[in-house]
């Protein structure tokens, strides 16, 4: 994952909406790495390398032998 490239897309968008300052906000960037890691866990649950089990309050990880 490279931070970079986040920042550089999210300021990207903000200056193609004309949005001053183009500052990329710390919760900005984070909620773009949270989409990111989501969709690579979810292709390693679809491929079957690893498994995930719903716990009381969250959700969690195994790699399968």
């Amino acid at each position: 994952m490279d931070l970079t490239n986040i920042i550089k897309q999210l300021q990207d968008e903000k200056n193609a909406k004309n949005i001053q300052p183009p500052y990329v906000t710390f919760g900005e960037i984070m909620d773009k790495v949270r989409e990111g890691v989501k969709a690579d866990l979810n292709g390693l649950v679809k491929e079957g390398t690893i498994e995930f089990h719903r716990t009381l309050n969250d959700i969690s990880f195994n790699i399968k032998k």
